[in-house]
Order: structure tokens, then C-alpha cells, then sequence
């Protein structure tokens, strides 16, 4: 497989959909015009247009690709899943996909009562960055294989990255240590199976009787969210809301008298992997990265201390991107050069439990090396460099634990021929 242009997928379609797609009424001459130039703006007024398919058995003859069309002509859909309990800590809880269009995000809500138990012990939250990862890993599986795999501290950075810092204070995880009560908790994590909303890159085309799409939620242990001693306890008990993102495919009039399914370029996916490496000592931890086709575009990295102890980035010396063994294209070191890059480029350092209000802030724990915040140019394509990898130094003022794990969620998309 190889990364290909939307564009380029889009002009083998471009003389069928002239012949095949005949519009009617009072925009025969606009939709011509999109079809026949490849391009046009969105028409707010033209959205929801026309009959929608709801239920197809995936992308046949009768399907052509038009972007501007489709975007002409699609209804957004947000709903709401089936609430599930919370499964207690460490454990897995499923939802199915809906095969209802083509999915660009799932959203998940976690309404959760924290009731703390103060006896002759202690009872502290770990770290808010932490708090926020309430799953060990959130999987996006689809026919068996997954599209999103990470932790949901990668998750919030992303989000946090894609969304410019915008705030978040729809989150809400209010802990006050070693007091006996009860918390009610919100915490709002986005699976962007669409690179984004404007290109829909990588979205599911999900009405299909044959895909099996699911999501898989692994909760995390207690220790790694609550630190407890003596005779201290932390319950958790509440639900779990799924909130679906798709758009509908229109259903659109033709010359021979029938109807042709529009869909966007749908010729891309998207990922965000995670992988791991353990830190067994100050100094360089290397993690290499998977040599796939597609185009990376950015990589989350943190460092787990144990027991949900993140390490600070502003305490590592640095970090540096390497192939070919001593190949060294990209190297922050200090390591502050991609703190202050990421500042800028996403109004703030991500990773980060960002309500601005005392005491429940905390510091952001997440680096970003992105290859394309900017333009194409810098994007990283791995399958065209061998052994690429990252390392990151930390200094021996930083006490290592054992079971410390080096982590990066590897983001990219991948084009299918």
C-alpha cells in the first residue's frame, strides 16, 4: 500500500460522475459545475439535500466518489449510543459501531461517583494527566484490526493538539485527598477515526452488513489512578455514553433513471497506534517505530514512572528522531526547544488536565514531535527510511522506577490502493 492524493482518487471518478449523475430542479447547473471542475465551496443552503441511504452492503458499482457533491448533499448525524455501567477498574467493556453512514468520531462520556473512604490511611489521585487516561487503552476495531489503539492520555493530547488548547472544561475531576465523600466525575474522550471534519480522511464507511466495527474499552487499574494506604478506600461506580459523529451518504438521481450513492475520498485512513519501550535507567531510552506506508504526522510521547507517575518532559534532556542508525535530522535538545514549539503551535502544552481553577490543574505531561502541524513538506513518510526511531534522554536526577515504560502514540495516514 501507498499513500495516494484525494485528489488523484478523485479525477478517476470525475468523467463517470459527469454521465452518470443527472440533478434535477434548480441546481442541475450548480451541481454540473462542482462535478465537471472537480471542485467548489460547501453550500450551507444545499446541505441535507436529496433522500440519504441508510443501509447498504458497502461501496458497489452504485457508489462514486465527489467530495463537493457529497458535501452538498450530506446531513450530519449526532447520537447517542446505549449507555453501559461502569465495569469496575481493569476491565473491558465493548460497544458496537452503528452502520449508519460513514462515522467520522465517536465520543465517549464517562459520568462517574468517586467515593472516598477516609480511615487511618491515605487516599491521593496520582496525577490529573493520569486521571484523565481513565482507560488503560480505547481500540477502535474494525473487522478485527485496529484503527486507534492508545492509551486515553494520548487521546486528550491529540484532541488537545487538534483543538489548539481550546478549553476543556467540560471535564470535570474534582479529588481532594484523604476526605471522605463523594466526587461526580465527567471526563470526554474523542476517537477521531476522520483525520478531521473538513476532509473526512480516514472516516468509516460504516453501512455495511458485512463490517464488524466496534469499540473496546479497557479500564485502568486502581493503582495507576489512586494511590491508597491503610484502611483508606476509593469506589467507582457510573456510566458510560457513547456519542456517534456520522454523516449520511445522499442518494442521488442518475441518467438511466435510477439512484448512485456520493461519498467522499474515502481512500485514506487513519491512525494513532501506541507503542512502548521500558525505561530501565536514566539516560537514552530508544523506541523504534513501525516502518509503515502512509504519511506520519505526528507522535505523542510521555514517560511512565509507574504506578501513574508521568515524568514531566521539562525534566528530560532531550529528545531526537533517528534512522539509519546515526542519521539525526531532528534533535530538541534542550529538550525545551519542543516545549516552546509545541506552546506555540498549539497555544499551550497538551497532555495536560487544563481547568484553570486550583487545585485541579496539573502540568502537561505529553511531548508532540509533528511532522505536518505547518505544511506537507515535513511530513515523515517511514516506510522510505529505515529503522526510524526515537529517544528520548532523561538525566540521572530523575529517579527511575521499575516498570517504567517509555510510550509514543504514532499518528498517521495511510493511503489504500
Amino acid at each position: 500500500m501507498k499513500l495516494i492524493s484525494s485528489e488523484r482518487r478523485a479525477r478517476a471518478h470525475r468523467a463517470w460522475s459527469r454521465e452518470l449523475i443527472a440533478p434535477t430542479g434548480h441546481d442541475r447547473s450548480a451541481i454540473n459545475h462542482l462535478i465537471a471542475a472537480g471542485r467548489g465551496p460547501m453550500s450551507g443552503g444545499a446541505t441535507g439535500q436529496g433522500p440519504a441511504l441508510t443501509f447498504v452492503n458497502g461501496p458497489a458499482p452504485n457508489f462514486v466518489v465527489n467530495p463537493d457533491l457529497f458535501n452538498q448533499r450530506t446531513t450530519l448525524n449526532v447520537f447517542q449510543g446505549s449507555q453501559k455501567a461502569w465495569p469496575g477498574f481493569g476491565q473491558l467493556v465493548q460497544f458496537d459501531l452503528p452502520k449508519r453512514g460513514i462515522i467520522e468520531s465517536v465520543e465517549v462520556i464517562a459520568n462517574l461517583t468517586v467515593t472516598q473512604t477516609h480511615g487511618t490511611g491515605t487516599d491521593v489521585l496520582t496525577d490529573y494527566a493520569k486521571a484523565l487516561s481513565i482507560y488503560s487503552s480505547g481500540a477502535i476495531m474494525v473487522d478485527g484490526s485496529p484503527l486507534i489503539n492508545p492509551h486515553a492520555a494520548a487521546l486528550t493530547a491529540r484532541l488537545q493538539a487538534a483543538t489548539r488548547n481550546a478549553p476543556m472544561t467540560q471535564d470535570v475531576i474534582p479529588f481532594t485527598p484523604s476526605t471522605s465523600g463523594a466526587a461526580q466525575w465527567e471526563i470526554h474522550t474523542v476517537f477521531p477515526l476522520a483525520y478531521d471534519d473538513a476532509t473526512l480522511y480516514g472516516a468509516l464507511f460504516s453501512q455495511s452488513d458485512s463490517l464488524q466495527a466496534q469499540l473496546w474499552l479497557t479500564t485502568e487499574v486502581q493503582a495507576n489512578l489512586f494511590a491508597i494506604t491503610g484502611n483508606d478506600t476509593v469506589t467507582v461506580t457510573g456510566t458510560l455514553t457513547p456519542v456517534f459523529r456520522t454523516y449520511d451518504v445522499p442518494d442521488v438521481p442518475t441518467n438511466q433513471g435510477g439512484t448512485v450513492a456520493v461519498i467522499p475520498d474515502l481512500d485514506v485512513v487513519h491512525r494513532i497506534l501506541e507503542y512502548s519501550q521500558p525505561i530501565v535507567a536514566s539516560g537514552d531510552t530508544t523506541l523504534y517505530l513501525p516502518e509503515v506506508p502512509g504519511q506520519m504526522q505526528r507522535l505523542f510521547v510521555w514517560a511512565d514512572n509507574t504506578a501513574g507517575a508521568l515524568i514531566d518532559p521539562a525534566s528530560w534532556t532531550a529528545a531526537r528522531f533517528v534512522y539509519a542508525e546515526t542519521e539525526t535530522p531532528i534533535n530538541f535538545n534542550p529538550i525545551s526547544k519542543l516545549l516552546a514549539a509545541n506552546a506555540r503551535k498549539y497555544n499551550g502544552r497538551v497532555g495536560a488536565y487544563n481547568l484553570p481553577t486550583a487545585p485541579f490543574v496539573n502540568t502537561p505531561k505529553v511531548a508532540v514531535i509533528d511532522f505536518a502541524s505547518s505544511n506537507a513538506r515535513n511530513a515523515l513518510y517511514p516506510a522510505n527510511v529505515t529503522k526510524p526511531n526515537v529517544v528520548v534522554t532523561i538525566p540521572n536526577t530523575v529517579t527511575i522506577n521499575a516498570g517504567a515504560r517509555l510510550f509514543i502514540a504514532a499518528e498517521w495516514l495511510e493511503g489504500i490502493v
